[in-house]
This record gives structure tokens, sequence and C-alpha cells, in this order.
């Protein structure tokens, strides 16, 4: 019978720990996945934003995505939100450039402000060329028409449009940010309109038919322009490009002065039949 056979370990070195490299590698695990559950929960930390806005119906955009509008006043932000953009919601806003803040300038979870939106007015009329007043006094000019003015504060006076040879239109703007108008100038009397009737002539229709056709012609047109000019800014209001903002403006012009037009061809029709 076989003596058994006996091993022997080898011995440890002299101050060494059992299993020191295990004990390092759970400690790195643990310093990882305390890092990656920190970060995990700063990503996922929410921010509160609480918005005023003079313009309450504005579109309120989060880093390009729509989020409601300024009359909602609290907003849940992620993180990692940069961007706070509010837009015009009207056609009739188009020249007014986005307003937008920065939340980098923010350090906080709740986040408190107020984006106030120039006040733009654009007053248009026919016949062209009206002084544009205001003020209590009437002793501020504001331009002739068709004019746009920018202000930081709003208009709490009524306007004024005067011309030569018309009577004194007044007008009373709102206090949204954004106001536009249209002021179709009235004769002062008879020997003002472009119009002569001379007595003991056979009726000459063929005018009416023109001034009717003219008109028409006009209408066409505005509908047309307006239409274009709606369906560009559409585009704009989605996706805030300032490149589309000229040829709104222009479109809104050409609607309004092909307004005007019309108008001045029913006008001609309306004097030669009250004259008739």
């Amino acid at each position: 019978m076989e003596a058994p056979i006996f091993r022997t370990m080898p011995a440890r070195r002299p101050g060494s720990a059992p299993g020191w490299g295990w004990a390092v590698f759970f400690a790195l695990c643990l310093v990882i996945s305390g890092s990656a559950a920190a970060q995990s929960e700063d990503q996922s930390r929410e921010r509160l934003l609480r918005l005023t806005s003079n313009a309450p119906d504005a579109l309120v955009f989060v880093d390009s995505v729509l989020v409601g509008r300024a009359r909602d006043g609290r907003f849940r932000l992620s993180a990692d939100a940069r961007l706070v953009r509010l837009t015009a919601p009207t056609l009739g806003a188009w020249s007014i450039t986005p307003m937008v803040v920065d939340l980098g300038d923010f350090h906080s979870d709740t986040i408190a402000t107020t984006i106030d939106f120039p006040y733009a007015y654009a007053i248009n009329s026919t016949p062209l060329g009206a002084t544009v007043l205001s003020g209590p006094s009437r002793s501020d000019t504001l331009g002739q028409t068709p004019l746009t003015v920018y202000r930081p504060d709003p208009i709490e006076e009524r306007v004024v449009l005067k011309l030569d040879g018309y009577s004194e239109y007044t007008w009373e703007p709102t206090g949204s940010p954004w106001n536009s108008h249209f002021a179709a100038l009235q004769p002062d009397n008879e020997e003002s309109v472009p119009i002569h009737v001379v007595q003991q002539r056979p009726r000459r229709r063929w005018i009416d038919a023109v001034a009717l056709g003219v008109a028409g012609v006009a209408a066409t047109a505005a509908v047309h322009y307006k239409f274009k000019a709606d369906r560009r800014y559409d585009v704009y209001a989605e996706t805030g490009d300032p490149t589309l903002r000229p040829a709104i403006k222009r479109l809104d012009v050409q609607s309004g002065v092909a307004l005007g037009v019309m108008q001045v061809g029913l006008g001609v029709v309306a004097v030669r039949l009250a004259l008739k």
C-alpha cells in the first residue's frame, strides 16, 4: 500500500493581503456605477420654467420643439434644454423677430423670466402718403403711409391720419404687440373727388364697367397675395426661418395695395351712381 502524498501551499509573502486584486476591482466597479447613476440622475432631473409675456398667444419652442403658448405660464424642461424661443402666432406679426432666451444663463431648478416683444404698428391707407400722428397733442409724427413702426412701449393715444383734400381719420390701436390697420380716407367734398360728371351728356357706362372690372381684378389679386403670405407665414411659424420675412412683408404690401385699388374702383362706381 502506497503512502499518502501530501501537497503543501506556497507560503505568502510577509505583509501581503489575501485577494487585494479583487478588492481593488470591486472598488472601481462601485465608483464607476456611482458616477453613472449620478449622471443618469442629473440627465433625468427636470427644471420648471415660469414664463410671462406681453403676447400670451405667442408660440413657445424649447430647442425647436413646440411646447405650448405663453399664456400657459408653466413649462417642464429637461436638464439638457438650452434655448427657449417665442414666435408670433398671427400673420400680422410677420415683421416681429422671435425672442430667444439662453437657459444656460440660469442655474436653478426653477426659472422665472419675462419675455416681451417690441410693439409693432403697420399702417396703410388709400390714397397713400397720409401723415401719421400720435401723442396727446398730435405732436409725435410717426411717418407717412405705408408705414411700419416699432416701439418699446405701446401707443396709448389715438392715431390720426391727415392728407390734404381728405377728411381726418382717427384710429385707436389695441394693446397687442402687433397692430395692423388699413384706412380708406374720404374726400373733404365733391370737388376733391377725381370724377367729373358733365351735365346734359349721356351716361358713360363703360366707365362703370372698367371700374367694376378693375375692382374685381384687384380683389382677386388681394386674396391671392393674402393666401400666399398666409402659406409662407405658416412655414415661418413652424421653422422660424428669418429669410421668409421679406417675402411675407412684400406679399402683405401687395395685398394691401390691391385692396386699396379695389376700394377705389368701387368708390368710383358709388360716386357715379350717387350723381346719376
